[in-house]
């Protein structure tokens, strides 16, 4: 989705109390919400997933990686410990590309609390 657009969403969301339930894949710039809400505000199902990848701009309608952006984003914008997992996952296989890159909840349970989808006040977000 548009960078933008979600940074304002999860502003938005940042100024409630409310919690954040990852309940599911959280691709693109969804995975924003851990730039803007507290993690102890953020927890974890167990069908939970990050799905990364390299930025992209649209030029003639068609995606094109953006690396300067890419690390802008992920060097601001994410928590130390995905920069981290971001560094060993490229070690290991290089760039990011366009293509999406997974982490899943066995990962992400050891930084966000585990928790039921019933413990979200709201069933979803149009943005």
């Amino acid at each position: 989705g548009d960078v933008g657009t979600y940074v304002l969403f999860w502003d938005r969301i940042a100024a409630t109390d409310l919690p954040v339930v990852i309940d599911g894949a959280c691709v693109s710039a969804c995975t924003l919400v851990l730039a803007a809400v507290e993690p102890d505000r953020i927890c974890v199902t167990e069908r939970a997933s990050l799905g990364i990848h390299q930025a992209a701009t649209r030029e003639d309608g068609e995606a094109r990686a953006d690396p300067e952006v890419t690390k802008i984003l992920q060097t601001t914008f994410y928590p130390p410990w995905l920069q981290q997992w971001i560094r060993e996952w490229v070690a290991a296989n290089g760039q990011l590309t366009l293509d999406v890159v997974y982490i899943y909840y066995d990962e992400l349970s050891k930084h966000y609390r585990t928790c039921s989808v019933d413990e979200s006040p709201i069933a979803g977000i149009e943005l």
